[in-house]
């Protein structure tokens, strides 16, 4: 009888840990993907970083950074326009940018 109570408290035990440790792997991968997509920004890939922060979803202030690149982006191309002299076009990307 103490050996049934033993495996079924030895079981539950394993499964407890063993979920933790999913957990923790999980926030530990989130923690370096950010990392990663943060130096990406600051290194002004954002492309790059912009596909990582996505798929880091509602982790930390991802939706956020989200949006900081798709505006880096956007300021980029409408950079890009002024210097090909495409003044009207660079104007409308600007005006959408809220944050430049």
């Amino acid at each position: 009888m103490i050996n049934i109570y033993s495996q079924i408290f030895v079981g539950k035990f394993y499964d407890d840990i063993v979920n933790e440790c999913a957990q923790k792997l999980a926030e530990c991968k989130n923690i370096l993907a950010y990392n990663e997509a943060t130096a990406l920004f600051k290194a002004e890939k954002y492309e790059e970083a912009l596909s990582i922060f996505i798929s880091l979803d509602n982790y930390n202030d991802s939706k956020e950074k989200v949006i900081e690149c798709e505006n880096a982006l956007a300021y980029n191309k409408a950079v890009t326009l002024i210097t090909e002299g495409s003044f009207t076009e660079a104007k409308v990307i600007f005006e959408t940018i809220p944050t430049y």
